[in-house]
């Protein structure tokens, strides 16, 4: 995707340090955290009011600054894939983004069981079909030029070698 101008590099190393530094940042006041200077403030349900480190806010907000900012660079990582430019907001990119959160909800589906226990059926033939169909029709405007040389170039090769091949009997 190197050929996309404007498209920035992915993020995904941010949002990982940002998880890990608020991973960090709450183990280390775990025992603290609900802890009021003054209990008399409790209502029934429980505190009112906390005191939370300012670092721990820090690293929440760091936190949610990079995974908003690692949707957008999805969706323009995504964009520059299928439309071969830097636009997330292109009604174009509805079907790609359709089958990857279909395809999405299936990973690891023994790990994800119902709210009530059981495990989800399987999606039919038709429905992975009809979405493998968007991918590779969204793949192809970008694509297609490039795959039709390839054929192009396949065939000339055949061409070539059966030359070749005639000449050597």
């Amino acid at each position: 995707m190197g050929d996309v101008p404007g498209l920035t590099a992915s993020k995904r190393h941010v949002e990982s340090s940002a998880r890990m530094a608020l991973k960090s940042e709450f183990e280390a006041i775990r025992e603290s955290v609900g802890e009021t200077e003054n209990d008399s403030a409790n209502s029934a349900n429980g505190p009112e009011l906390v005191t939370v480190n300012r670092s721990l806010v820090v690293a929440i907000g760091d936190y949610f600054a990079a995974v908003n900012d690692g949707t957008m660079n999805r969706r323009e990582r995504a964009s520059a894939a299928v439309l071969g430019l830097v636009d997330h907001m292109s009604p174009a990119l509805r079907p790609w983004f359709a089958a990857e959160d279909f395809f999405n909800q299936w990973v690891h589906i023994d790990r994800h069981p119902r709210h009530d226990g059981t495990h989800r059926t399987t999606p039919t033939d038709q429905e992975i079909i009809t979405h493998i169909e968007n991918v590779e029709a969204a793949l192809r405007v970008r694509l297609g030029e490039f795959f039709d040389n390839l054929h192009n170039l396949e065939e000339l090769i055949y061409e070539a070698n059966q030359g070749d091949l005639e000449q050597n009997l």
